[in-house]
């Protein structure tokens, strides 16, 4: 379905919509290296400290729909296998390389409009991550404004390429995440403090309920 939606770049830059994530917001995050004076995370391994967590491998679970899933990972190919006999299967799995095992046995089974939603689906995966899980939250929020690069040698889409080359989306969508949840933070200590609810606000703002 269509959505219309803004993304802030947390810090990087003008809200920008969705749609360009793939092309100027990829610019913004390169040109707000070259700016930046708050310094830069790189991440890379999951099992790196602190920083490894901000990995889409790491093993916390989220919460989306009222449906458990061990780690945004699996989430996101659930959805990515989404109506296929393989969406819980993945979804049980208790480890990556069992869930890696499953991807390549359904390998040509994705979804048709995979292309088209997989950004959403990454979004609202690591939003709810952090969203869920308080002590990523503080981690996240503890980086203030520096730049968050996912340092990857060989991925150019989610990560930097290794040597800057890369569209950076990973770092993107956190940086998006943590300005969205620094707000979030902020509008409750106003509010009183309420507590976080198991699946707060979502960060496509309105109604929105995933791709």
């Amino acid at each position: 379905k269509a959505t219309v939606s803004v993304l802030n770049c947390g810090g990087a830059g003008a809200a920008l919509p969705r749609s360009h994530l793939r092309g100027r917001c990829v610019c913004v995050w390169r040109q707000h290296l070259k700016m930046s004076r708050g310094g830069v995370v790189k991440f890379h391994e999951v099992h790196e400290v602190p920083y490894g967590a901000f990995s889409i491998l790491s093993p916390h679970p989220i919460v989306v729909r009222h449906v458990s899933y061990p780690s945004a990972y699996h989430y996101f190919l659930c959805q990515k296998f989404h109506g296929t006999d393989y969406e819980a299967t993945i979804r049980q799995a208790t480890s990556l390389w069992e869930v890696d095992r499953y991807v390549r046995r359904a390998e040509g089974m994705q979804r048709g409009d995979w292309e088209g939603v997989k950004m959403e689906v990454m979004l609202l995966a690591v939003y709810y991550k952090f969203q869920q899980n308080p002590e990523l939250l503080q981690l996240l929020l503890s980086t203030g404004s520096k730049v968050i690069v996912n340092h990857t040698p060989g991925d150019a889409y989610w990560g930097d390429g290794g040597d800057g080359s890369g569209k950076n989306l990973m770092g993107v969508i956190l940086m998006a995440t943590r300005k969205k949840l620094a707000a979030e933070e902020k509008m409750k200590k106003r509010e009183g403090g309420r507590g976080r609810a198991d699946e707060g606000p979502s960060p496509m703002g309105g109604g929105y309920s995933g791709p």
